[in-house]
């Protein structure tokens, strides 16, 4: 975790599928990229941009999302989603996002929080 700096930042593109489809998932009548898979998208990227610093057994999980969906995206576009790690606070991690189209428009923004684990410890509070 100590190699973990503000201002680091990462960027995936994810092309819209059916399944991300709100009128596929039920989330709405529209064929277009539904909120909540944009969501877990944003946490996606956040956590793979955490994961190359950490130590070996651990890991992070998502404590808070603050999401606007600004712009539809259809069917076949790809999106790129950019996080950058904006502050660390002890094990909690805060991360700006954003999501832009194919034409470089942003279509959703967020702030995020994940919390650092010791996979193994995590675990075993499940059992």
């Amino acid at each position: 975790m100590e190699r973990l700096k503000t201002g680091i930042e990462l960027t995936e593109k994810i092309e819209v599928i059916k399944f991300f489809l709100a009128s596929t998932l039920a989330t709405g009548g529209m064929p277009v990229y539904a909120t909540p898979v944009l969501v877990g998208h944003m946490e996606q990227v956040s956590q793979h941009l955490a994961a190359q610093y950490l130590n070996k057994g651990q890991n992070t999980v998502g404590t808070e999302v603050c999401v606007k969906h600004l712009k539809a995206a259809k069917l076949g576009e790809v999106i790129s989603i950019t996080s950058k790690l904006t502050k660390i606070e002890d094990r909690t991690l805060h991360f700006e996002i954003y999501a832009l189209n194919q034409q470089e428009e942003v279509i959703g923004t967020s702030s995020h929080t994940r919390f650092v684990i010791e996979e193994d410890r995590f675990k075993a509070k499940l059992l």
